[in-house]
C-alpha cells in the first residue's frame, strides 16, 4: 500500500502526482448528485473563527469494485479533469479509505465536510477586489457599511472514487457553490491577540440536486441616532438585506416584543419609533423572504440604550453673528442671518467624548444684485475660541465645534459653490479667521444664495454639565 500512503499526502496538500490521472469510468457515485445539508451557510477563515461543517450525502454509497479511496473535491471551475493540481479535498476526515476487513466494497456514508482550510482561502480569496485580504480590507471597502458584498465567484463541487494507483473509477456530478465575500464588524477587543480575526463574512450556497436553491442572506441592522437616545426621542431603525434583490418584509422586535413590520424596498426596511423605554434594549430585525424557494430567512441584531432626560445634560447653543461690509459700485450686496441661535441636540457619550450636531442648519442669505462686472463674493466663518458655560467656570475649545458647508439653494447660474468641510477637533479648526462657507468667484455670484451647513460638536466627556454656547462670526466680502 506504499502507493495508498503517497496518494494521500499528495491529494491532502493538492499537489500533482505526475503521471497518476486519468479520466472517469462514469459508475457509481456518479450515477447521481451529492446532497448537501445544508445548502448554504456561513464562515470565516482561521484559527478562532467558526467553523462551516456541512453533510454530503452521495446518490450510490458504493464505490465501484476495484476502488480504494474516496474523497470531496473543490476546483475552480473549468479545472475539474485537473483537480490534483488546482482543486483541494474539503472532506472534514481527509481521504475516506477502504477498510479491508469490511469487505471489498468501498462505501461511502453520508459524512461531513467544509471549507476551513487555507488552500480553500487562498482559492476563494482570487474573487476578492484589488487590496482587500482576509486580513485586512482595502480603503474603499472599509469605508462600506459592514454586511456590504464585495466579492462572488462560483467553484465546482465534486466527489470522486480512486483505485490503488490513484486512477478514477467513478466521479460525481459536478455541482456549483457561489461564495460571496462580504465586509465585518472591526476585531472584537476581547478576541485573542494571538488569533487571526478574519474581517470578511464569507457566505456559500449550492446547487445541491442541480435546481437553483434558496440564497442565504443577511440582515445589518442600524440605528440613528447611534448607540442610545433620550426618552421619548425617535429612534429611526433601518435593516439592509444582503443581496438587495431579495424581497419580502423585516419584522422589528424590542426583544420579544414586536414594533413593526415593513416591506423591503431596494435591499432596505426602515421604521421610527418613540416608544422605547428607558434602559438597554436587544433589538432585532427578522427577514422573512416573499420566495422561499429563492433566499433564506435571515436575522440582524443590535444593541441600544435609552438615557433618561436630563435638564443638566450638556447642550451646545450656536449663537451666529453676522458683519457685512459696505459693497462699492451700483446695487447691493446683501446678507441676512436665517436664525440668531442654533440649539443642537442634547450630546450623548461616545467613549472618552461627548458629541452632538445637526444637519442642514440654515445660516444666511446672500443677495447680490449689484449691476456690471460682478466681482463675485466670499462668505466665511468664525467661531469663539472657547463655548462658554452658563457657569462662568465652564469652557471647552472652540476647535471642538466642526461644518460642513451646504448650498441650500441658489438662483439658475448664480455658480456658488460650498466651502471645504472642517473637522470638529482639528487646530485651529473653525477658530481659524477665513473658513469659507461659500464662494461666488468673479463674474458670478448674481441673485440670491441660501447657505447653510452640518454641525458637529465633540468635546471631553469630563466636561462638566451646563449650557454652553459660543458665536460663529459670518463676515461677508
Amino acid at each position: 500500500m506504499t502507493t495508498f500512503r503517497r496518494l494521500t499526502a499528495a491529494v491532502t496538500g493538492a499537489l500533482l502526482v505526475s503521471g497518476v490521472f486519468a479520466a472517469p469510468a462514469m459508475a457509481a457515485p456518479g450515477s447521481g448528485p451529492l446532497t448537501f445539508t445544508p445548502k448554504s451557510g456561513q464562515h470565516q477563515f482561521g484559527d478562532g473563527n467558526p467553523t462551516d461543517r456541512f453533510t454530503i450525502t452521495p446518490a450510490t454509497a458504493d464505490c465501484p469494485t476495484g476502488s480504494e479511496m474516496y474523497v470531496d473535491v473543490l476546483s475552480p471551475q473549468g479545472s475539474e479533469d485537473g483537480w490534483l493540481t488546482a482543486g483541494t479535498p474539503i472532506t472534514a476526515s481527509g481521504i475516506i479509505i477502504r477498510d479491508p476487513s469490511a469487505g471489498p466494497i468501498l462505501t461511502v456514508p453520508a459524512h461531513e465536510a467544509h471549507f476551513q482550510n487555507n488552500v480553500v482561502q487562498d482559492m476563494v480569496g482570487q474573487i476578492l477586489p484589488a487590496g482587500t485580504t482576509d486580513e485586512r480590507l482595502s480603503p474603499a471597502d472599509a469605508a462600506k457599511p459592514v454586511g456590504t458584498v464585495i466579492a462572488e465567484g462560483q467553484f465546482s463541487v465534486f466527489s470522486v472514487c480512486l483505485n490503488g494507483s490513484a486512477v478514477e473509477t467513478a466521479r460525481s456530478d459536478i455541482h456549483t457553490v457561489t461564495f460571496r465575500a462580504a465586509t465585518r464588524a472591526p476585531k472584537p477587543a476581547n478576541w485573542p491577540a494571538e488569533q487571526f480575526y478574519d474581517v470578511l463574512q464569507w457566505s456559500y450556497a449550492f446547487d445541491s440536486d442541480g435546481t437553483d436553491q434558496p440564497e442565504a442572506t443577511t440582515v445589518t441592522l442600524t440605528a440613528s441616532p447611534g448607540g442610545s437616545a433620550q426618552a421619548g426621542a425617535a429612534v429611526s431603525l433601518t435593516a439592509t438585506v444582503t443581496p438587495s434583490a431579495a424581497t419580502g418584509s423585516v419584522r422589528f422586535l424590542d426583544g420579544s416584543t414586536e414594533i413593526g413590520t415593513k416591506a423591503v424596498t431596494a435591499g432596505q426596511a426602515s421604521l421610527t419609533t418613540s416608544d422605547l423605554q428607558t434602559g438597554a434594549h436587544s433589538l432585532s430585525a427578522v427577514f422573512t423572504p416573499d420566495d422561499a424557494t429563492k433566499y433564506l430567512a435571515s436575522t440582524g441584531t443590535l444593541s441600544y440604550q435609552i438615557v433618561p432626560s436630563n435638564p443638566n445634560a450638556q447642550k451646545g447653543e450656536v449663537t451666529v453673528r453676522t458683519t457685512v461690509p459696505s459693497s462699492p459700485g451700483g446695487g447691493d450686496l446683501t446678507m441676512t442671518v436665517d436664525q440668531s441661535a442654533v440649539t443642537l441636540p442634547q450630546a450623548v457619550r461616545e467613549g472618552d467624548s461627548f458629541v452632538t450636531g445637526q444637519v442642514g442648519v440654515n445660516l444666511v442669505t446672500v443677495t447680490d444684485n449689484r449691476t456690471g462686472t460682478l466681482p463675485g463674493w466670499n462668505v466665511s466663518g468664525t467661531v469663539a475660541d472657547r463655548f462658554a458655560g452658563a457657569n462662568a467656570a465652564n469652557s471647552f475649545d472652540g476647535t471642538a465645534l466642526g461644518w460642513t458647508p451646504l448650498i441650500v439653494s441658489q438662483a439658475a447660474g448664480q455658480g456658488v459653490t460650498a466651502g471645504p468641510a472642517v473637522e470638529s477637533g482639528t487646530d485651529p479648526g473653525l477658530t481659524s479667521p477665513g473658513s469659507t462657507l461659500a464662494l461666488a468667484p468673479a463674474g458670478s455670484g448674481a441673485g440670491t444664495a441660501k447657505l447653510g451647513a452640518d454641525l458637529a460638536l465633540q468635546f471631553p466627556a469630563t466636561t462638566p454639565a451646563d449650557t454652553y454656547s459660543a458665536v460663529i462670526t459670518i463676515t461677508l466680502i
